[in-house]
């Protein structure tokens, strides 16, 4: 390290604190700003944390004063720094680099660092606990979903009666009601008529589940968590109703649109973030307007349940960003696109037979809610 002339300062002080007799402090020894002494600070932990607590450069002294040999780094080679009577730390060849002064400030340093690492321990524990209780919680909801998925389609209660078997009509009792684990120990069957339960029943409890621990995963503890969980759900049981209906009922669209619509209302005013929700809104009404459009134009092409379904979409991904609902709506294309000619190509439809596309949308949704961060990575200085 080289300091220009003017700079350079005799110093003649003893420094008892740090143990740096006079004798060190000669004519020529450059004067260490309170900047470059912050920067070599943080270069000698650096350096700590890479080579060990002390420096040396000759293995002679290291032997001499009773301490291992490390290779001192190059960025130490041929270089003094000595501050005024409160110098530091004093660098050069074959001395070691801490001193009275110097040990007080790592040690600092470390006790920061144990708290910001002890900090971060908490952060992921409470996380974990987070992505625990939403699988959980997701299970119980799959269970939930399963009976709307039955019974919405068939205009029956979701309230009463109880749950029973399809096929004898027997109440099932609470320990056969067991998300996932009641259908393993039954073996698939109705305990009393030993009908067959579809695999449905179980699938859908534990895609709930994974879709419900990915999302806390993916936003962790922030106030449009619930919003996201809100749609997951929603989206879940309307994918299942129009695999098996060709249907998107309106009794689940509204409310889900509704609920969603109030839970981001909340996270924007508890972060103040109304730009999110006003882009959401935007896009909400954009994709409603595009829907609307290609369902006046051929209501074969787009039924009028996609059109419902747009809004709720929009708002969602509209609020993480514009580039979020266009990678939603082109993934909803290409995904359903893909799986149209496949089926073609099978022979399992034919080319003018309808396929349901609210489940591409949601498919979409989820792609781009989940991947959305990395795909987009290379477009983020254009984001809006």
């Amino acid at each position: 390290m080289k300091m220009a002339d003017e700079m350079i300062q005799p110093e003649r002080q003893t420094n008892a604190d740090c143990g740096l007799s006079s004798q060190r402090f000669k004519r020529g020894t450059p004067f260490v700003s309170h900047d470059v002494r912050s920067a070599i600070h943080n270069r000698i932990e650096m350096c700590q944390s890479q080579y060990g607590d002390t420096l040396y450069s000759d293995p002679s002294v290291a032997t001499d004063k009773g301490h291992r040999f490390r290779p001192a780094s190059p960025c130490h080679q041929h270089l003094q720094v000595v501050s005024s009577a409160k110098a530091h730390a004093t660098l050069s060849l074959g001395t070691p680099v801490r001193t009275a002064r110097s040990n007080r400030f790592i040690a600092a340093t470390a006790s920061v660092k144990k708290w910001h690492v002890g900090r971060a321990c908490r952060t992921h524990h409470m996380l974990g606990l987070l992505i625990g209780f939403c699988a959980i919680l997701g299970l119980a909801v799959g269970s939930f979903l399963n009976v709307v998925i039955y019974r919405v389609p068939r205009h029956e209660s979701i309230v009463a009666p109880g749950s029973a078997c399809p096929s004898c009509a027997t109440p099932i009792r609470g320990w056969d009601n067991i998300p996932v684990l009641s259908w393993v120990l039954l073996r698939g069957r109705c305990r009393a008529c030993r009908a067959p339960i579809s695999l449905r029943y179980p699938m859908v409890e534990l895609a709930c589940a994974a879709l419900f621990a990915g999302t806390a995963a993916r936003f962790g503890h922030q106030w449009d968590l619930p919003a996201f969980l809100v749609l997951f759900a929603g989206l879940l049981a309307l994918s299942c109703i129009d695999v098996e209906h060709m249907l998107l009922p309106k009794s689940i669209v509204w409310p889900l649109t509704v609920l969603v619509t109030i839970l981001l209302l909340l996270a924007a005013a508890e972060t103040d973030n109304w730009h999110a929700f006003t882009i959401g809104a935007i896009c909400a009404a954009a994709w409603f307007a595009v829907f609307f459009a290609l369902n006046l134009a051929s209501p074969r092409l787009m039924g009028f349940g996609d059109v419902r379904l747009s809004l709720v979409l929009g708002l969602s991904l509209g609020w993480l960003g514009v580039g979020y609902v266009l990678l939603g709506f082109f993934a909803a294309n290409l995904i359903g696109a893909a799986v149209g000619i496949a089926l073609i190509a099978t022979k399992q439809i034919e080319r003018q037979s309808r396929i349901p596309y609210g489940i591409f949308l949601a498919a979409g949704c989820a792609l781009a809610v989940f991947a959305g961060p990395e795909l987009l990575r290379p477009f983020s200085n254009y984001s809006i």
